[in-house]
């Protein structure tokens, strides 16, 4: 049996039976276009955004945050028609920027072209504000906070519109974390009054551009990823810390978990002396084999130089060519 890479991941965002474990790694070009558009400053480095919020680079998290030493752009939500700018989308060469950032040379019949749209509703929220005045607004100015809402993802709409137009991806991530380790930052209840009609419009947008959708976001988010389906959603990104097998009795083979490893208990774990290579590598295998039972499912871990990580990658590709085997042996 020959099928490629990039048709695996199709068909597992398709939600069909694929015949190995989709790798990311090997069909995945991710595009962080520094020409397009800035969502963030150009190579997520310290600078201004295109709404004028100021970044500073971090370096334990290794990525840009807002500068929050800097007084917010947005003290008050009521005054956000006042003080916030939406860039110009159609005062743009597109055509350039996308040259620029080299879309023309991704081989598109053997790679999958993934755009990633950073700051979604909640993030440009408190990336203009502050993180504890973003969640006073939505607790206690919800209609002000849905009127800003509904002009920005109208900026993000016409921004996929775009983007489909000139960058032609197959997927667009859209980021907008809404969780700590424990759990949401606001309840889903509030997360389903002010956030979920927000995200469907994005998901619309995409699918009427002939884009899948992933749904990136950090936290433990499981209280509303049922939701998911009933959205649209044809991926979610994200953290294991969910419990992904009881998420996937729920969703059934609606929905494709694109799901990170636990890197910061293993990081951890790995710096105080206490992760033993044969430990982790029947973690990993144990989690990878306990969820692709019932869905289709995508396992990841960090690409990064530590012993741990390149352990991990080595066992899930060992569960890849595992799953492959009893495929074709119809197990």
């Amino acid at each position: 049996m020959n099928i490629s890479e990039r048709e695996i991941f199709l068909k597992a965002l398709r939600h069909e039976k694929t015949e190995f474990l989709p790798d990311p790694s090997k069909v995945v070009k991710t595009v962080f276009p520094v020409n397009g558009f800035h969502e963030r400053p150009p190579y997520n480095q310290s600078g201004k955004d295109w709404f004028g919020v100021e970044w500073i680079y971090e370096e334990t998290g290794g990525a840009a945050v807002p500068d929050h030493q800097k007084p917010p752009l947005l003290d008050d939500i009521a005054n956000w028609r006042d003080k916030v700018k939406f860039p110009d989308l159609d005062n743009w060469d597109w055509k350039e920027a996308a040259r620029l950032d080299n879309i023309h040379t991704i081989d598109k019949e053997n790679n999958l072209v993934v755009l990633t749209l950073l700051e979604g509703p909640f993030e440009r929220l408190h990336a203009l504000m502050g993180f504890e005045n973003a969640l006073l607004a939505l607790m206690e100015e919800p209609e002000e906070v849905t009127d800003f809402f509904d002009a920005l993802m109208d900026y993000k709409c016409r921004l996929i519109d775009k983007t489909a137009e000139y960058y032609e991806p197959d997927i667009i991530t859209f980021h907008d974390d809404w969780g700590t380790q424990n759990n949401m930052f606001f309840s889903p209840d509030k997360w389903r009054s002010l956030i979920k009609q927000q995200i469907k419009k994005a998901v619309d947008a995409c699918h009427r551009n002939g884009i899948f959708f992933e749904m990136h976001s950090c936290g433990k988010v499981e209280q509303v990823v049922p939701d998911f389906v009933e959205m649209g959603i044809d991926s979610f990104q994200g953290m294991s810390i969910n419990d992904v097998p009881k998420l996937m009795k729920s969703t059934g083979n609606r929905l494709m978990y694109h799901m990170s490893l636990n890197s910061q208990r293993y990081e951890a774990e790995s710096a105080a002396g206490t992760l033993t290579e044969e430990q982790l590598r029947m973690d990993v295998r144990n989690e990878v084999l306990k969820n692709t039972k019932d869905s289709n499912y995508i396992a990841r871990s960090p690409r990064m130089k530590t012993w741990w990580s390149s352990a991990a990658n080595e066992e899930i590709e060992k569960c890849r060519f595992e799953l492959r085997l009893g495929y074709l042996s119809g197990r």
